[in-house]
């Protein structure tokens, strides 16, 4: 998904985890403050939600992966670091949250779903300053990124705007706050997927077992 802006990306986030299909997944950031950001706004929404960077004690990121591998967290919201070595066969999704600067990285990001033989879906929700990095992406994986479009949450511009290195200013304007810039969905490598549903709220899995 091309967004115009950071509200934009989060309605777009929030979209993509309400999927009926969605067991549990992980949404990635660039920073590690962002990564916070996300999961309060998730968790004020009564998301089951934790945060994982390396900023974070190991003992306290040992509990929250173990609450997500138990079941009792749905969501994380993590670095790339921090989510290095996840393997939870019950991740059905990944969402970035922009892109890594690497292609290798993005690789490594959709790979924490369709673990152990089970399938997926990996969406990428960027704007215009990511439009080389998805570029570099689809000739590292020689794999053309499918585009979506999610209704009632259309982009401003069409994504043809964004084949150059800036994207046109103006467009149609739907009372967000922003520069404007396009809007379009997709994005991501695309696999099949497998049902769930969301949890409840549980401190973000800081609790013992």
């Amino acid at each position: 998904n091309f967004a115009d802006d950071r509200d934009h990306q989060r309605e777009l986030l929030i979209h993509w985890l309400n999927q009926p299909n969605l067991d549990q997944a992980v949404v990635f950031t660039a920073t590690q403050i962002e990564s916070e950001e996300i999961a309060d706004m998730l968790e004020d929404a009564d998301y089951s939600v934790t945060y994982l960077h390396g900023g974070i004690p190991q003992k306290v990121r040992n509990r929250r992966l173990e609450s997500l591998r138990k079941g009792r967290t749905k969501i994380l919201v993590a670095t790339d670091v921090a989510a290095r070595g996840i393997d939870i066969a019950s991740i059905t999704h990944v969402i970035n949250i922009g892109l890594p600067m690497k292609a290798e990285d993005y690789v490594h990001r959709i790979g924490r779903t369709g673990r152990a033989g089970r399938t997926g879906d990996a969406i990428s929700l960027v704007n215009v300053r990511d439009h080389r990095r998805l570029r570099d992406i689809s000739d590292y994986t020689s794999a053309k990124i499918e585009v979506l479009t999610v209704e009632g949450l259309e982009p401003t511009l069409n994504p043809a705007d964004f084949s150059g290195s800036k994207a046109k200013k103006g467009g149609r304007g739907r009372g967000r706050n922003g520069n404007g810039g396009g809007r379009s969905s997709g994005g991501g490598r695309r696999f099949e997927r497998s049902g769930g549903g969301r949890g409840d709220r549980n401190d973000r899995g800081d609790r013992d077992s």
